[in-house]
């Protein structure tokens, strides 16, 4: 226990002089229409953008989401059309979901194509 205390303190110590690590700026990515959300997708090595267009609660169906190299340039500026203001993103089995003021998208990763809401299994229908 004697140890331990002066151990700690100069652990303490040590971390708070260390000097802050401060992020750089590595690229800056153009031609977006106020990107809300970034999502680096591992599987396919690129980052897939929301962009809102316009007001974020309106439901216009302008927002769209947009796919950017790992180095910051436009592989595809309209990969998915059809949302309204898209905003959160998370991939799991292959599928992009996104959340679009009252609904959660759902993307297919191979395509870019939204997937209709028919073709969503949701929890009460996978028990049936």
């Amino acid at each position: 226990m004697n140890r331990f205390i002066p151990s700690a303190l100069f652990a303490i110590i040590g971390i708070a002089a260390a000097p802050a690590a401060q992020a750089g700026e590595l690229w800056r990515a153009t031609g977006l229409e106020q990107p809300e959300s970034a999502l680096f997708d591992a599987t396919n090595n690129r980052i897939i953008v929301s962009n809102i267009v316009g007001n974020p609660g309106d439901a216009d169906g302008n927002g769209y989401l947009s796919v950017l190299s790992i180095d910051g340039k436009t592989v595809t500026q309209h990969w998915t059309d059809g949302m309204d203001a898209p905003k959160g993103m998370a991939i799991s089995g292959g599928k992009l979901y996104v959340a679009d003021i009252t609904k959660v998208r759902v993307v297919d990763l191979a395509s870019g194509k939204l997937v209709p809401a028919s073709r969503c299994r949701t929890r009460s229908s996978s028990t049936t």
